[in-house]
């Protein structure tokens, strides 16, 4: 069958059909300079730009979709990264203002044979060290897109290697990055391996949790490379499972945030906050989280204060309850608060943490173990097996199936641990013998380690307070969006007057259209009252 061709321009996402094939030679230009010959510190590119596809008549659209897929593997450089750690070869990043750089390797999906299932790898080493002399005084993307430009001139390697599409595209194969140090080490004196890979994912996972860049006051943010940083405390691998903003407040930010994390010390958080800003001299909290749980638990908690973050554990009904709290303040306004619940083990291990002042420590990462020994992968530290010392692995099952907390073959859902259901249950989790519904094992991951608890936040002026109205709610008038809050007056259980609380942007629309995310009320001002006598 007649094979086509199709090529992929990356910048542009317009796809030009040709009958002509792209032409890449391999380049060998390491004898020309002495220092050519060897690497100490490389930069990375993963590019796709020109790559060309092969197919067959009828399959353009299938193709197209592995392709993304392929190209997207292709240019995750996170494995070759560590292949140069490996030999200490130092790893350079590009930022705004960055030094210069001696070396580039670009990484680019050249050609994808669809009809063969074939993958060929262009990998490039550029010499970029006086292109890179002008970037100390350069945005980030001026110097990417230089990188993007560079000329043949620049080039001391370049090598295409091939590749079958189902090894690439194996979970976790790190296949390109071998075949791609191979063919460098053919003709450049690499540094010899000094570290195994288990030390450098570590190394590599406790530089992703440093928050060093985190705001100094206290508070919740999300790196990009989803580490959690509570204070400048961050936990690897985490993600939001719920989000939910209250609008309790008209010129605050409030509402509450759940993560999961991959972590055998922490594996829930749920952040509560209430959120103004500073300068703005209507933002005034009734209470701090503090004194609301000092209340909701009737003073029945211990609160020990860690560089001005409260840690606070409870006790309501014979059960314990564990909290770290923050309240910020200004001209005797509280403007900013935040409460984080967790379990007893996280809690522990982060008041510890807070103590010593120590922000990167292996609990942190997916490669730490818990108290118990566990580390994410299900390895126990203390026996170096996949079992504790009473032979149970990290779900609670022994090598005969026997379930540590039931000592049957069931949980307490009735689940086998190969996932049978001894009551039968159907797909949402209703089983006809119990009469009830039934946990799935899947259902297991969205259950917190601990009792979810929700404190809501008021402001000392009932002004701004959603709940001293009965309806609150948009309108477009004239001069701009307004919100309006309507208040019932009684007399007699009958309702006798409207009165309508009219508020409008301080500085900005009240209610920005073309950012959903931002939050829904802020910088508002009352601006008047209108009372409607009802007949």
């Amino acid at each position: 069958m007649k094979s086509l061709s199709i090529i992929f321009g990356a910048i542009t996402s317009v796809f030009i059909f040709t009958g002509c094939s792209v032409n890449v030679q391999n380049i060998n230009n390491v004898s020309k300079k002495e220092d050519y010959s060897k690497l100490n510190e490389i930069t990375m590119i993963g590019y796709k730009k020109g790559t060309e596809i092969k197919y067959r008549k009828r399959t353009l659209n299938k193709c197209k979709a592995d392709y993304e897929l392929i190209s997207n593997k292709v240019m995750k450089l996170a494995f070759l990264e560590e292949k140069f750690i490996m030999r200490d070869i130092d790893i350079k990043f590009i930022t705004d203002n960055s030094e210069p750089i001696s070396r580039v390797l670009i990484v680019r999906p050249a050609l994808y044979n669809c009809a063969y299932k074939l993958v060929d790898v262009e990998v490039s080493l550029y010499d970029i060290e006086e292109v890179t002399q002008k970037w100390k005084s350069q945005e980030k993307k001026n110097s990417i897109k230089d990188l993007t430009e560079l000329k043949d001139s620049n080039i001391i390697y370049r090598k295409v290697l091939t590749l079958n599409q189902a090894d690439i595209m194996k979970k976790d194969s790190d296949i390109l990055a071998e075949t791609i140090i191979k063919a460098l080490s053919k003709v450049i004196d690499l540094p010899k391996v000094t570290k195994d890979l288990e030390t450098v994912k570590k190394e590599q996972a406790l530089k992703y949790i440093s928050c060093d860049n985190a705001p100094t006051e206290f508070g919740l943010w999300q790196k990009n490379n989803g580490t959690l940083c509570i204070g400048k405390i961050g936990l690897q691998k985490a993600k939001q499972k719920f989000s939910q903003s209250s609008n309790d407040i008209f010129n605050m930010a409030t509402g509450q945030k759940h993560y999961k994390i991959d972590n055998t010390t922490c594996k829930d958080l749920v952040l509560t906050y209430a959120s103004g800003k500073k300068e703005d001299d209507t933002v005034s909290l009734r209470d701090t989280y503090k004194n609301q749980l000092l209340k909701y638990y009737d003073n029945k908690c211990e609160i020990d204060n860690i560089n001005e973050v409260n840690f606070i554990s409870c006790k309501k009904d014979k059960i314990k309850e564990y909290y770290l709290e923050n309240s910020k303040t200004f001209e005797n306004r509280i403007y900013d608060k935040n409460l984080v619940q967790m379990d007893e083990m996280c809690f522990n291990k982060f008041k510890k943490a807070f103590t010593l002042n120590k922000n990167t420590q292996l609990w942190q990462t997916i490669y730490g173990s818990n108290n118990l020994g566990w580390n994410t992968f299900g390895d126990n530290s203390l026996t170096k097996t996949k079992y504790d010392i009473n032979g149970y692995d990290i779900n609670g099952w022994n090598k005969e199936g026997i379930n540590k907390d039931t000592q049957t073959k069931y949980d307490k859902n009735g689940f086998t641990k190969n996932g049978e259901n001894k009551y039968g249950i159907d797909k949402d989790g209703w089983s006809p013998v119990l009469k009830k519904f039934v946990k799935t094992k899947s259902e297991k991951d969205k259950i917190s380690t601990f009792k979810v608890r929700d404190f809501k936040s008021f402001s000392t002026n009932d002004l701004y307070n959603r709940s001293n109205y009965d309806k609150v709610y948009l309108l477009k008038e004239n001069d701009g969006m307004k919100l309006v809050a309507e208040q019932k007056i009684k007399n007699n259980d009958k309702v006798v007057m409207i009165k309508k609380y009219f508020f409008k942007g301080r500085n900005k629309p009240i209610f920005n259209l073309k950012d959903p995310s931002a939050p829904a009320f802020e910088a508002i001002e009352f601006e008047k009252i209108i009372e409607e006598k009802v007949n």
